[in-house]
């Protein structure tokens, strides 16, 4: 079985950009692989493959399904970041001087109504919590500030006794570093990430990456070391296109989470209930992957996975433009974080080939999440509004139509840059046109039907 992650990259032997450019004169058919991240928004979305539900994760995805209007993919996310949360920041998978530990970050992005995506969570949420009533308490909601993840996961603070010249403990550490925020409405975490010295953005990059976190206050600054934070949101895709903004691309905030299109699969008018016994059992084998991974240290793959990654890895790591690229291009840490949370799951010591490939099918239909909400956008105000407006005028606009688009507002160079943008990433093309004075320039969008087939998910 062929997936949409082995596409003919290997006979790929230009950069991405050149081989788009090709596109603006209809070369190579249309059949770069690289072509396909840069489709205009489509309503379809092809489903997630069988491989991502592996081991105990699609056992429990299979048991809790049936009874739910949460989507599959929806449960498995959620389940695989609530578990990698769980067991804590000891087995890692070590990649140079970095140690990539089973903490993920994830949003669920589905419409208002029937996304299900608060359901999705809670049901794995309850699972997760019967396997391990402690880490319950380290749930916890309504990101505002920088300050106040660390508070959840701060250090002792000690002080020395101005009399005696003494140590002393003036605040009492949080033992427990594990930390799952939960944020069904990621948008009021994206508001408040725009305010002015808000320091959320630059604390949750560091949560990600597991570095030290720490606060510049002049008086007591707040720090914490050793801190294992997970992030489980939801938002819906009209929220996602009006919050997300081209700084938080930029500054690698989007790029550590993985991005996630769900909504209902069931009808459930009386709504569904597990039966006790089943999820008693699940619990309890949850709770078995707990242990065992908890005494794991330095995670390796075996051959085989060791094989699929050297195969899948030059496309994971390729270049693609535009704000889709922009948000993937943490892709191969993704999927090696995602085949370690499936392998501990499954309470093995080895990542084997079934967890990378799992963790690969999930990541591809993350990267068609992407395209399906963010389409082509580039996050750039001035980008975005010209393809938008040569994609609606068939005979496509000259260059003073364009400046006109802005009321003469935008700078020369501001829309030079943009337009070279729009042909470097061959979303658009200029062409000479002769006239009775001075010839012209005129820019038209590239039209393309290509899209995603399959049905919603």
């Amino acid at each position: 079985m062929s997936h949409a992650w082995e596409t003919d990259f290997e006979t790929v032997e230009h950069d991405p950009v050149t081989s788009l450019q090709g596109l603006n004169k209809g070369e190579n058919g249309g059949n770069s692989p690289f072509f396909p991240l840069l489709q205009p928004l489509k309503s379809s979305l092809r489903p997630i493959g069988d491989e991502a539900f592996v081991g105990l994760a699609g056992e429990v995805v299979d048991a809790l399904s049936p009874h739910t209007e949460a989507s599959r993919v929806g449960l498995l996310v959620s389940l695989l970041t609530m578990f990698g949360n769980a067991v804590g920041p000891r087995p890692h998978y070590q990649v140079g001087a970095e140690r990539h530990r089973p903490n993920l970050f994830a949003v669920l992005i589905g419409p208002s109504g029937t996304g299900r995506k608060g359901m999705a969570i809670s049901e794995a949420e309850r699972l997760v919590g019967m396997a391990d009533a402690d880490w319950r308490d380290r749930v916890v909601r309504g990101l505002v500030s920088g300050e106040g993840v660390i508070w959840h996961v701060r250090d002792a603070r000690v002080e020395l006794d101005s009399e005696t010249g003494d140590e002393k403990i003036v605040e009492q550490g949080v033992r427990d570093k594990r930390l799952l925020v939960r944020e069904d409405e990621l948008a009021a975490v994206l508001a408040a990430m725009s305010r002015d010295g808000s320091t959320l953005s630059a604390v949750l990059r560091d949560a990600w990456d597991g570095r030290r976190l720490q606060t510049l206050a002049k008086h007591h600054p707040a720090k914490a070391s050793g801190a294992h934070i997970s992030v489980l949101a939801g938002i819906t895709p009209e929220e996602a296109l009006r919050k997300l903004t081209a700084t938080e691309q930029a500054n690698g905030f989007a790029n550590r989470f993985l991005w996630v299109y769900t909504r209902r699969e069931n009808e459930l008018p009386d709504g569904g209930t597990v039966d006790a016994t089943v999820l008693g059992e699940l619990a309890t084998q949850i709770g078995a992957a707990l242990a065992k991974a908890r005494a794991l240290d330095g995670v390796l793959r075996d051959d085989d996975a060791r094989e699929l990654w050297h195969v899948a890895y030059p496309r994971l790591t390729r270049d693609v433009p535009g704000m889709t690229g922009a948000m993937r291009s943490r892709a191969e840490a993704q999927v090696l974080r995602l085949s370690l949370c499936y392998a501990l799951l499954d309470g093995q010591r080895l990542i084997r080939r079934e967890h990378v490939q799992a963790a690969l099918e999930l990541w591809e239909y993350a990267e068609r999440s992407l395209r399906k909400v963010f389409g082509d956008r580039t996050g750039d105000p001035h980008v975005d509004r010209i393809i938008a407006a040569l994609r609606a005028e068939p005979n496509g606009l000259t260059r003073t139509q364009i400046n006109d688009l802005f009321g003469g507002r935008v700078l020369a160079n501001q829309l030079e840059q943009a337009l070279r943008l729009l042909s470097g990433a061959g979303l658009a093309y200029g062409e000479s046109e002769e006239t009775a004075g001075r010839p012209i320039q005129r820019w038209h969008a590239v039209r393309d039907d290509q899209g995603d087939e399959g049905g919603e998910q």
